[in-house]
């Protein structure tokens, strides 16, 4: 131990500060230190074998506790002590909606302590990029968690695999989000006297702090490469479109597995109603944002389930970014067909699994009448109830019909679209699409392949590796082909197309990877035709415009149901949308 200590003493200055350290010593006195202008944070462990250091539970903002709670993430307080990143606790967790994951990484997983103040980051860098970080400028990889928007934490993937499989060729970071009522609380008195959907702020304030300090380890903030999965991949999609897609994203690459978004549009209703349900639980019954931000942490916590509890049906929960008239003017696939998205991005993957729907189906709803009153709870406006209900007629098993709605409402046809609108933008992003199918391609079945650690032992760990190195080669290169594997993986990794315009006319998609058991495939994908995403679209369009929430100038006409009134009478821009 010693003699390593020794030959690897070394001191550089970074931008102003001194970073310092031994690189092979796990001696906490010994391990590297970044500075910031907040704060001194010393590297928690170093991996010697594969030359990597983790600095964790870096603070990225202040704590978002008493005032600070459901506000845009604030500026992180200066901290005179050094910060060993022994303290992080995830966000307060609710109940996934989730019921049988195909993720082996498992969305029941134990995350550990919770508490409001989670708002920190973890970041992975190669020991080159810390050791002469003025010689680098290393892609960064920056994972945003999936959980219904209702659960999950930085830790729950373990992303030292992607800096190993890079050939330590990628930085890793990884953010905690505030989650369920702590950071999707929408409805008119939020927009009126708080921010809602905070956890996209905090999503935000991350990146921020990436593209601002990530220099400092050697990374390169033009070359972030945002990748999430379910609520992360649908957080991300949100995000594109904020501020009406003014607001840039700052990440430049993005890999979005199976975006989830449900429909929240409501914004005098539904979402004000889950507020209420809320605040009644947490004791502040007919009192607004003031009480809840004096109320204990004790009580906040346990109100935390309620909205969902009220829920009828298994397979959903009450939080989604949500519609707030500022930061997100009306459901974000509303604003991706009038074109209010951020279009530049350099390359963009977009992905779902082969069954999407199946983890999501209450089994309870097995009659007729069970569907009937499924349908009239999630679109709560007769006319648009009745055309889902037509829809859907041609499957006999209502279960299936939930299975089918789930997944092209609220995934896949996400993914549609996204591929329609950044395919046809007038800019340069290169697209690419791809359907995860292996095993029984369940929702989230594509997460672990996507945090595959290198074991040319194990067949399927091979496999996965093939798969992952798509995606770290389009955050190092902005392709996802350019660093693929190809010789050394079982199956062997295919040239991958891009998606282009003309393309996205037709009745479905062509040149979409399909991963399935035994190899690649190029072909078409038979699960977002053209006519069903469609459908949707008006589904989101109706509900909108009938609830007067349309913003003026961005009104999707739709010809599902006859409009009645202003499509823009209820809109008001909420003030919510200041800035992270």
């Amino acid at each position: 131990m010693w003699s390593s200590c020794l030959r690897a003493f070394f001191v550089f200055f970074l931008e102003a500060t001194w970073v310092a350290g031994l690189p092979t010593c796990q001696d906490s006195q010994d391990l590297p230190t970044l500075t910031l202008p907040y704060a001194r944070v010393r590297a928690r462990s170093y991996d010697e074998q594969s030359d990597y250091y983790t600095f964790s539970n870096i603070p990225f903002a202040a704590k978002p506790v008493g005032n600070n709670r459901w506000r845009s993430p604030q500026p992180p307080q200066q901290n005179d002590t050094l910060i060993d990143g022994s303290y992080g606790p995830s966000c307060i967790q609710g109940q996934t909606a989730v019921s049988n994951s195909g993720n082996r990484s498992d969305y029941a997983k134990p995350l550990g302590p919770q508490s409001e103040d989670c708002l920190y980051l973890d970041v992975i860098v190669p020991g080159k990029a810390v050791r002469d970080p003025q010689s680098y400028r290393l892609p960064v990889v920056q994972y945003v968690y999936g959980g219904s928007y209702n659960v999950g934490s930085k830790t729950r993937n373990d992303g030292s695999s992607i800096v190993k499989s890079s050939g330590n060729n990628v930085i890793y970071v990884a953010a905690n989000y505030r989650v369920g009522a702590f950071g999707f609380l929408a409805g008119d008195t939020m927009e009126k006297e708080a921010t809602p959907n905070a956890g996209l702020h905090d999503i935000h304030a991350a990146f921020k702090w990436t593209h601002r300090y990530i220099s400092l380890v050697g990374g390169d903030p033009k070359r972030i490469s945002a990748w999430g999965e379910s609520a992360g991949a649908g957080a991300l999609f949100a995000l594109l479109t904020a501020h009406a897609g003014t607001q840039d994203p700052l990440f430049r690459t993005a890999v979005l597995q199976s975006p989830a978004i449900d429909f929240a549009w409501d914004r005098q209703g539904t979402l004000e109603t889950r507020f209420r349900q809320f605040a009644d639980a947490a004791g502040c019954v007919g009192q607004g944002v003031e009480c809840l931000r004096n109320a204990s942490s004790e009580a906040l916590i346990a109100a935390n389930a309620a909205p969902s509890k009220a829920l009828p049906f298994k397979g959903r929960t009450a939080w989604a970014p949500a519609a707030d008239g500022a930061f997100l003017r009306q459901m974000p696939r509303l604003e991706y067909e009038a074109r209010n998205f951020w279009p530049r991005l350099d390359a963009l993957v977009v992905s779902h699994t082969g069954h999407e729907g199946v983890v999501f189906v209450d089994s309870s709803v097995d009659t007729d009448e069970r569907w009937a009153d499924y349908v009239d709870f999630f679109f709560p406006v007769a006319s648009v109830a009745q055309k889902v209900t037509a829809r859907l007629a041609d499957l006999a098993d209502p279960r299936a019909r939930v299975e089918r709605l789930v997944e092209q409402g609220r995934i896949v046809c996400n993914a549609r679209l996204l591929v329609d609108r950044f395919a046809n933008a007038g800019t340069k992003t290169r697209v690419y699409n791809m359907v995860y199918g292996r095993g029984e391609g369940l929702h989230g079945s594509d997460v672990a392949p996507t945090f595959a650690t290198p074991d040319a032992s194990r067949e399927v760990q091979a496999a996965d590796v093939g798969y992952q190195s798509y995606l770290i080669s389009l955050a190092r290169a902005g392709d996802p082909n350019a660093y693929r594997l190809t010789s050394t993986t079982t199956p062997p990794t295919v040239e991958w197309p891009q998606v282009d315009g003309p393309e996205t006319r037709g009745k479905q998609f062509e040149r979409v990877l399909r991963v399935v058991d035994g190899g690649y495939v190029v072909g078409a994908d038979p699960t977002d035709s053209r006519a069903d995403c469609g459908f949707w679209t008006d589904v989101a369009a109706a509900l909108t415009n009938e609830g007067g929430y349309a913003p003026p100038g961005s009104v999707r006409n739709q010809s599902l149901v006859p409009q009645v009134g202003d499509p823009s009478r209820r809109y008001y821009g909420s003030g919510s949308g200041e800035a992270c």
